[in-house]
């Protein structure tokens, strides 16, 4: 049955990596030209959509501030005069984040009391898997938003009384397991990303959000995918990543890893002590200290050569934490993302939900790289590949369209073009500490990226040799793994020659960490070497036994999952019918196809389902196939 492989791989997905992107400059005259049209729209449109509250127009707002537009403009007044009022009964996610962004980039003092409350309704909302749904607490009555509207004034620095008693009366227990969560009430990445940025300006404000901060980090930690390593619009519902969510998950991991930085050199963040004074609009570092009286500060000098690969040395012998590693694996995954191109087109179309109408995920995208000081992702100028999709679609009226309605898209273009950064202080905490993976400057790996294998467990780098019996820790991972440095030498840039003598070695050799090594290098490789990884994967498979072949079709790595099916048809082992059954409702697509065309080839039936099948559809062909077996299926 060795000639079943060609035929089962025909139609099985291809992890690309992303090829180099363009570096042509963007011309500033057309950007700029772009930009002030769409601000002239936002101007008139500001308060089209008001149906769900002052969010709309708040990001309309924020949008022509970034442009430039002065705070004086008659329409900025108009919104700033909207969120103040409407603002002090605001309870939902999106509105109180989008207020708070607004308010603080406007820059008057005098907001900074309700800045604080919005604030503290933001982390109120916060449930125990550290995420947001749309609602933050229940209505505010009118009386009670009168009284507010007295009670906020201005009060000096710290934290205001109003904004305390919000904290005091509904703060929630943060850090719970994700059944807990889930009971808090449906939350989902898409608000979460929003408040994620909300919080963070918030706490630059004075309200004190380092255990929020934590919780976001922990959440987005624990549900990264395994398997294509992003996230999706819900956490614990099995469904796929988005390259949004993909970067709501970033944004989180970059407020953790800044809250990091900031315990390490003993800082602390604004809400935890520092005063609370309007910031000026060049030093909104929410860990500045300002020197003493007699102390002179610091004069920034440019690092010279040698000085950057010093750092850069010790950067490598760091060893990689379980965060470092999650943010390039997901970086990578974008880098697929905005890699990817569309047949025979110059401008790449971003994949799924990441298409050429989604200008939720180009801001999403935008904020992700501007946060870690990215110029690249997978090796692409993500500033470029978003002007090349941008320009073009830009409405005769200045707009841009889509399905959030034209302000709300054209807000995002606008904050994409100008490459907003509403968290400039939180890229001062990691600016240098991350790079593109897909240029090959993952830390840990000279060859390529740290594998997937190590998620979860401590890597220390440095540590040579076997570990010593003494030692306390001695049960503890000492390195990467065997199976790591396999993958990494698979992911490597190399030629064509050297990288078969390496799939040669990995498809031959006894010993299960060359499996794991080549399933783990799969995602990483281009088309032709991830079909060429693949089949060696199975052929590996198929020197297992039945019972090996029935645990690695449960395993949680997909590319192994998908092996294991195939290599079942080869063999023709029909012992696994059952086992190959249970796959069609598999969360991966690529194992459902794995799986249904395995049945197909050894029994000539053909139940489903159907590529791309939702779980519904799934579950229908598990009936139909396990309907078979108990009639006409295989006797053991």
């Amino acid at each position: 049955m060795r000639h079943v492989l060609p035929i089962l791989c025909l139609g099985a997905l291809c992890a690309l990596l992303p090829a180099p992107g363009s570096r042509a400059a963007v011309d500033p005259e057309k950007n700029n030209a772009a930009i002030k049209r769409g601000v002239e729209f936002l101007k008139k449109a500001a308060f089209q959509d008001t149906t769900h509250g002052i969010g709309a127009a708040a990001l309309a707002g924020l949008a022509m501030l970034e442009a430039e537009l002065p705070a004086n403009d008659p329409v900025i007044l108009a919104i700033a005069k909207g969120v103040r009022e409407t603002g002090l009964g605001e309870t939902k996610t999106y509105n109180l984040a989008l207020g708070i962004l607004f308010l603080d980039k406007l820059n008057d003092s005098r907001d900074v009391p309700l800045i604080q409350v919005l604030g503290a309704r933001l982390l109120v909302g916060q449930n125990n898997f550290g995420g947001w749904s749309y609602s933050c607490g229940e209505a505010i009555p009118a009386a009670e938003q009168l009284r507010l509207a007295g009670a906020l004034k201005p009060i000096g620095t710290g934290l205001h009384p109003e904004a305390q008693k919000i904290l005091r009366s509904g703060r929630r227990n943060l850090g719970g397991g994700v059944g807990e969560g889930m009971m808090m009430g449906g939350d989902d990445n898409s608000n979460t990303q929003f408040a994620i940025v909300g919080t963070w300006v918030a706490q630059r404000r004075g309200v004190p959000a380092s255990a929020a901060i934590n919780a976001i980090d922990n959440r987005f930690l624990r549900t990264q995918s395994p398997v294509d390593h992003g996230w999706g619009y819900n956490v614990g519902t099995g469904g796929s990543s988005t390259p949004a969510m993909t970067c709501a998950g970033l944004l989180g991991l970059a407020v953790g890893k800044a809250n990091d930085e900031a315990r390490k050199s003993g800082k602390k963040l604004v809400g935890e002590g520092n005063p609370d004074k309007p910031r000026k609009v060049k030093d909104d570092d929410a860990f500045f200290n300002p020197p003493g009286k007699d102390e002179k500060p610091k004069e920034e000098t440019d690092e010279t050569d040698e000085e950057m690969e010093e750092d850069e040395d010790k950067q490598k012998k760091k060893p990689p934490t379980v965060r470092d590693m999650a943010i390039d694996r997901a970086l990578l995954a974008l880098g697929r993302v905005i890699g990817s191109k569309a047949p025979g087109g110059d401008v790449p179309q971003g994949g799924h939900w990441g298409g050429t109408g989604d200008l939720y995920f180009v801001w999403s995208l935008e904020r992700v790289a501007v946060a870690y000081g990215l110029q690249t992702i997978g090796d692409v100028d993500w500033y470029d590949w978003g002007v090349k999709r941008l320009l073009p679609a830009q409405q005769a009226d200045g707009s841009w369209g889509g399905s959030h309605g034209p302000a709300v898209e054209t807000a995002f273009a606008v904050l994409f073009l100008k490459k907003s950064n509403l968290v400039s202080d939180l890229t001062r905490q990691i600016d240098g500490k991350v790079k593109d993976p897909g240029a090959g400057e993952l830390r840990g790996s000279r060859g390529g990226p740290i594998a997937i294998a190590a998620m979860g467990r401590k890597i220390d780098v440095n540590t040579e040799g076997p570990p010593d019996p003494k030692n306390p820790e001695a049960a503890r991972v000492r390195g990467p793994s065997e199976a790591d440095r396999i993958a990494n030498g698979l992911i490597a840039r190399q030629t064509d020659a050297k990288w078969e003598a390496k799939l040669k070695a990995a498809r031959e050799n006894k010993g299960g960490q060359w499996t794991a090594g080549l399933a783990q290098s799969i995602p990483f490789l281009s088309e032709k070497r991830s079909i060429m990884a693949r089949e060696a994967l199975a052929d590996r498979l198929v020197r297992m036994n039945s019972e090996t072949l029935a645990r690695l079709m449960k395993d949680r790595d997909a590319e192994l999952r998908r092996a294991a099916c195939l290599a079942a048809a080869m063999k023709d082992d029909r012992t696994l019918t059952l086992d190959l059954i249970e796959r069609v409702t598999d969360i991966d697509d690529i194992v459902v196809r794995a799986a249904r065309a395995s049945l197909k080839a050894m029994f000539n039936k053909d139940f489903g389902p159907p590529t791309g099948a939702n779980d519904d559809r799934k579950r229908i062909a598990l009936d139909e196939w396990k309907s078979w077996y108990t009639i006409d299926g295989p006797k053991n």
